[in-house]
C-alpha cells in the first residue's frame, strides 16, 4: 500500500500484489509493517529546509505526536499569549528525554522552528526582539461554532503534501470516489494529506486481513479492497480529485491555505450530500 511516501504512491503492479497477500493472507505481517514504517525519503522535487521538504515521518507516527502533545499542553499550562520557539524547544527535549534540543531536532528531521511554523492551528511571528514566537490556537466553544464546507483540488503529487488539521467533528469525502469517506471519530487529526490517506489504506486493507470474518461477506470485503486500490491510485494522482470537508464546527485547516476554497453554510450544510 505505502511503498514510497515522498514518491508519489506505490505502482500499479506492487499494489496488486500486496493486496493479493491481504486477501490471501501470505505475507501479510512483513506487509503491514513495512507500511506504517515507512519514512519520507528525499527527493530532488522536494528539496529545501521548509517543514513540507524537511517531513521525516509521518506527523501521525507515536514519536511525532509526542513532541506535538507537549507543544500544546505547555502552550496550554502558561498564561503568556506567545512563548519563544528556542526556550520551549529546550523544554520539550527535557521533557521527552532527548538529550539536547540538537538530537530533538534530529528526531523529526527539522528544526523546533521550522517544526512549530508548519502547523494549521500554530501561530508564529518575530517579536520586537526578532526572537520567533508561537501560540496554539484554542478549540472553540460550540457557540462559536462556524459551519464551512472547504474544497481543495489535488492536481498533482506536490498538494498531496498539504498539512490538513481534521477537526474531530469533521466529515471528509472525495467525491471521485463514491464509496469512501474519513467520518468524525472525536479525535482531531493533523497529517499531510498524503499520510491521511496513506492511514485509511492501512486502515482498510488490516480491517479486512485481521477484522471478524463474520462480520464481512466476501462481497464486502472486496468492495472495500477496490477502495484501497482507488485510494492507492490516487497517490500517483493520475488525474486531479478532490478533498471536500463538511466540518460543523468550522475549526478544520490547511497549511498552506491560499487554494483551498472556504464557504460559511447554514449547519445543516455542513452534512456532505447522500451517496
Amino acid at each position: 500500500m505505502l511503498r514510497s511516501l515522498r514518491g508519489g504512491g506505490a505502482t500499479v503492479s506492487s499494489i496488486t500484489q500486496q493486496m493479493s497477500e491481504l486477501w490471501y493472507g501470505n505475507s501479510s505481517s512483513s506487509f503491514i509493517e513495512d507500511n506504517k514504517n515507512s519514512s519520507l525519503s528525499s527527493s530532488s522535487a522536494f528539496s529545501g529546509g521548509g517543514f513540507l521538504d524537511r517531513i521525516g515521518v509521518d506527523l501521525g507516527h507515536q514519536e511525532m505526536q509526542a513532541i506535538l502533545n507537549e507543544i500544546e499542553q505547555t502552550f496550554a499550562s502558561t498564561p503568556a499569549e506567545w512563548l519563544p520557539a528556542n526556550g520551549i524547544a529546550s523544554l520539550v527535549a527535557h521533557n521527552l528525554g532527548y538529550e539536547d534540543v540538537e538530537e530533538l531536532n534530529s528526531a523529526m528531521n527539522m528544526t523546533f522552528s521550522t517544526f512549530v511554523q508548519g502547523f494549521p492551528h500554530i501561530d508564529t511571528k518575530n517579536d520586537d526582539e526578532g526572537r520567533l514566537v508561537f501560540r496554539v490556537k484554542k478549540e472553540r466553544p460550540k457557540e462559536e461554532w462556524t459551519a464551512r464546507k472547504m474544497v481543495y483540488k489535488i492536481n498533482s503529487t506536490k498538494d498531496l503534501w498539504t498539512v490538513f488539521l481534521k477537526s474531530k467533528n469533521a466529515i471528509v469525502r472525495i467525491p471521485e470516489l463514491n464509496d469512501f469517506e474519513f467520518s468524525p471519530d472525536g479525535v482531531k487529526r493533523i497529517d499531510t494529506i498524503y499520510n491521511h490517506i496513506g492511514t485509511a489504506i492501512f486502515n482498510l486493507g488490516n480491517h479486512v486481513r485481521q477484522g471478524p470474518g463474520k462480520l464481512d461477506s466476501y462481497e464486502r470485503r472486496e468492495k472495500i479492497m477496490t477502495v484501497v486500490y482507488q485510494l492507492n491510485t490516487l497517490l500517483d494522482v493520475p488525474r486531479p480529485f478532490t478533498w471536500e470537508v463538511y466540518d460543523p464546527s468550522g475549526t478544520c485547516e490547511f497549511k498552506p491555505s491560499d487554494a483551498v476554497e472556504v464557504h460559511d453554510v447554514e449547519p445543516e450544510e455542513a452534512e456532505p450530500p447522500a451517496h
